[in-house]
């Protein structure tokens, strides 16, 4: 009796896989920031020891500054107001308190800048740094033509921290933009830069010489440009013409353009270092002034559309991929506002999730505290629909959870989740049990999400998920909820399976809290 009902679940299982049931589609969207502080969203820096904090440069206009979020772009405060601040930032590993601004450079973490004895001229369009030694930058210029710096274009070497800069453009041709600039992991002394006009240009001694590497470009205005963390001899450059690839360390270009519209140009340009076969994209319309955000997961053989949530009106000048997530990347646009990928939820609720077998088994709770440190989310999701062990994927090998709040608009109006692997402290953050797996994460990095609870079901009621988070790593609370129709609340992995409960009445829902039990 006991093997025939057992072959009778694993049949049960296999059907509810072949048709979908349970099976969400991978989604996605951006979350705005709410920046709103002006200027422009220009180039991001991600602290290499803490992913989830993130800088940005909101300079230019007579706005901003320099922009800091804690928790994965939900939240953002100013830091400090660099001198001429619209630029890239760049990041000191060695000296965290340590930041470079466009010109301008912090060592008390944005409380004071300076700009050197022999300053940087110009507008910097890219900085990058040494290897194995921060002393040793080089700047990307802008050629603005403003009076006082119209000769000062082409790349600036500092060998001292930014005190002294020196041209290092013998070979680059004068009175264009330089976009982007990096340096070879493996070989210090090479590096490239993109010019617009011009395409793309290398060095292989340090900056002393520069030549044209355009073989096979078919346009040599060059935006973006990024190396293959894994392969530096593997390249790609975002052009008026789309995006390109080389294998030869830029001896030679291939168009990876499917999923590129005619009349699209790609600007920025970001590469995932924990799958190089992952990049973001933006492709720009400058007849219509458009934008959208593309991604490749196969190393640019193809690219899809990633713009939900972004508004077609928004230029987006600035992509980042988080170094420990390829999941995870942000976009800065031209007016100043900053979106974050949400790589499990979608615009609306998904379809085809797993609910509560009774009503009344699931509940949730939002809460804002006195302070940010005292906000807090659960959720408790019992007497489940049939979840079999597969269905919760390993996310102690990279399963990753997320979860997707939406209101009675079915708009997602807040998220958080918990990474696939990864050590937690001195443990791993996830750990098999008997029935499933268990998620404990004290720092609560990098969204707030600090324990979870899955449990299988093999029969319908006995699965169940138990959800715990707080402090400052949540995005803010959108309290209250607008409820006019269902709360829906679903769990999301990234293996594809998604629960959820709907709440068409709250028990509490004002600017405090809100608390309901299913339907």
């Amino acid at each position: 009796m006991n093997e025939c009902y057992q072959r009778i679940q694993v049949v049960v299982w296999l059907v509810a896989v072949l048709v979908g049931w349970g099976q969400a589609a991978h989604a996605g969207v951006w979350v705005a920031g709410g920046t709103n502080f002006g200027g422009v969203a220009e180039m991001f820096a991600i602290d290499p020891a803490l992913p989830s904090t993130v800088y940005a440069d909101f300079g230019g206009f007579g706005h901003g500054g320099l922009g800091r979020s804690t928790n994965g772009g939900a939240r953002w405060q100013l830091m400090g107001i660099p001198p001429e601040s619209l630029g890239p930032v760049l990041l000191d590993p060695a000296h965290p308190n340590t930041f470079y601004v466009g010109n301008a450079k912090s060592t008390d973490g944005g409380l004071t800048w300076s700009k050197g004895s022999v300053p940087l001229r110009g507008t910097p369009a890219a900085l990058v740094m040494h290897p194995t030694d921060s002393n040793t930058l080089y700047a990307a210029l802008y050629n603005t033509l403003f009076p006082d710096n119209s000769t000062d274009d082409g790349v600036y070497k500092t060998t001292d921290a930014g005190d002294t800069w020196v041209p290092v453009r013998s070979g680059l041709p004068s009175g264009v933009n330089l976009n982007s600039i990096r340096i070879d992991p493996t070989a210090a002394n090479t590096l490239y830069t993109s010019a617009s006009p011009g395409g793309v240009f290398k060095t292989t001694n340090a900056g002393a010489s520069w030549q044209a590497t355009n073989a096979g470009l078919v346009s040599a205005t060059a935006f973006g440009l990024v190396i293959d963390p894994t392969n530096s001899s593997i390249l790609y450059v975002a052009t008026a013409g789309g995006v390109y690839k080389s294998t030869n360390g830029a001896s030679s270009w291939q168009a990876v353009t499917s999923g590129f519209s005619p009349g699209e140009f790609a600007a920025p340009l970001a590469i995932a270092l924990t799958d190089p076969e992952t990049l973001y994209a933006a492709a720009i319309d400058a007849t219509v002034s458009t934008s959208r955000v593309l991604r490749t997961t196969d190393a640019g053989e193809h690219w899809q559309p990633l713009s939900d949530g972004i508004p077609p009106t928004a230029i987006i000048v600035a992509l980042t991929v988080d170094p420990t997530d390829s999941q995870v990347a942000y976009a800065g646009e031209i007016f100043g506002d900053v979106y974050t990928f949400v790589a499990l939820c979608s615009q609306a609720p998904q379809t085809g999730c797993k609910r509560p077998i009774r009503a009344g088994a699931a509940t949730v709770s939002l809460a804002r505290g006195r302070k940010q440190s005292g906000d807090s989310a659960s959720w408790k999701w019992n007497r489940g629909a049939v979840t079999a062990i597969a269905e919760l994927g390993d996310p102690t090998a990279g399963t990753t959870y997320t979860l997707c709040v939406y209101d009675g608009t079915s708009k997602l109006a807040f998220w958080a989740s918990a990474p696939g692997g990864g050590t937690c402290g001195t443990q791993a953050c996830w750990k098999a049990t008997k029935t499933g797996f268990k998620y404990s994460n004290s720092s609560k990095l990098p969204r707030g999400i600090r324990t979870v609870t899955l449990t299988k079901g093999d029969v319908p009621g006995k699965a169940k998920i138990a959800l715990s988070a707080n402090g400052v790593n949540l995005a803010p609370l959108p309290l209250p909820l607008n409820q006019s129709a269902a709360v829906t609340v679903q769990l999301v992995n990234s293996g594809g399976t998604c629960w959820e409960a709907v709440y068409s009445t709250a028990t509490r829902n004002n600017a405090q809290a809100f608390k309901a039990k299913s339907d």
